[in-house]
């Protein structure tokens, strides 16, 4: 968990549920940077949230950079367990963007939409 108990005052919560990337874009580091790619479990993750929740901190920030690359066995069953535990408490908040190739119609969009993007 990173120390966020070194900031006098947070605002604003980061999270990052994956570390590097399976996408080898010309244009990104992600791949030098980061030896393959893996994500955090999911209660790891939700600990994170509750250290946000228990500091009034609702909006929260992504800083992924594949977010929806396996969305369905990592993003998703961490929202699902967010909202289930702190009921709609947060705002989300990707300023890394989103690959477009994942927002099709009746799949992540509407899923997303219920989760407090």
């Amino acid at each position: 968990m990173p120390e966020w108990n070194l900031y006098e005052k947070l605002s604003y919560g980061v999270i990052k549920l994956t570390e590097g990337c399976v996408y080898k874009c010309s244009y990104c580091a992600s791949r030098v940077l980061y030896d393959g790619f893996k994500a955090l479990s999911i209660d790891e993750a939700v600990s994170q949230m509750e250290y946000f929740y228990k500091r009034n901190i609702r909006d929260v920030v992504f800083y992924d950079d594949a977010l929806l690359y396996n969305a369905d066995k990592i993003l998703i069953p961490f929202l699902e367990k967010v909202n289930e535990k702190f009921e709609g408490f947060f705002r989300f908040h990707t300023p890394n963007a989103l690959h477009a190739r994942f927002l099709k119609e009746g799949e992540y969009k509407e899923k997303l939409a219920k989760k407090n993007w």
